[in-house]
């Protein structure tokens, strides 16, 4: 019976002791106790920002598609009364200029996305704070400076 209990607590003991040694921690300095604490953009922004985009980019498909189909019907009213060419130019110089420079705003919004996001990068270890506050700013910043670029050329086309 001796031997059966000295077997029988070796084995307890070999079984036991890889989890007694994954229990303790080796460093107690570089445990995390927040996994959420170094990211440069925390998870809440995401579940709030992504149906936000979502939304955005379904009510602006219907809002286009609404005021394109407006704008033909607008177009062959004008072309059934007779309405003079000068006048149909005129008429339609500024959707015209907006369907030119759509391209225009869409790299523009790409690259100022881009670039926010290679800052963010290169300061990832001054903004990796538990808040995401501060890189949401950057992007938000930079994606008004994308808008007011944008309008500034548009302004500019207009104006000629």
């Amino acid at each position: 019976m001796n031997k059966i209990k000295k077997k029988i607590l070796l084995v307890t003991f070999a079984m036991i002791s890889p989890v007694i040694y994954a229990q303790t921690p080796g460093n107690v300095d570089n445990l995390v106790k927040n996994p959420d604490a170094n990211k440069i953009i925390p998870d809440k922004f995401l579940e709030i920002g992504i149906p936000l985009l979502f939304l955005f980019l379904v009510f602006n498909i219907i809002v286009t598609v609404i005021k394109n189909r407006e704008e033909n019907k607008l177009k062959l009213r004008v072309l059934e009364k007779g309405v003079s060419e000068d006048t149909l130019i005129q008429l339609f110089k500024e959707s015209n200029i907006i369907y030119k420079l759509q391209s225009l705003k869409m790299f523009l919004l790409s690259g100022a996305l881009g670039a926010a996001l290679l800052l963010i990068y290169l300061l990832r270890d001054v903004v990796a704070e538990p808040t995401g506050y501060l890189p949401l700013s950057i992007i938000l910043i930079f994606i008004s400076l994308a808008f007011y670029t944008y309008s500034a050329i548009l302004n500019k086309n207009f104006n000629k």
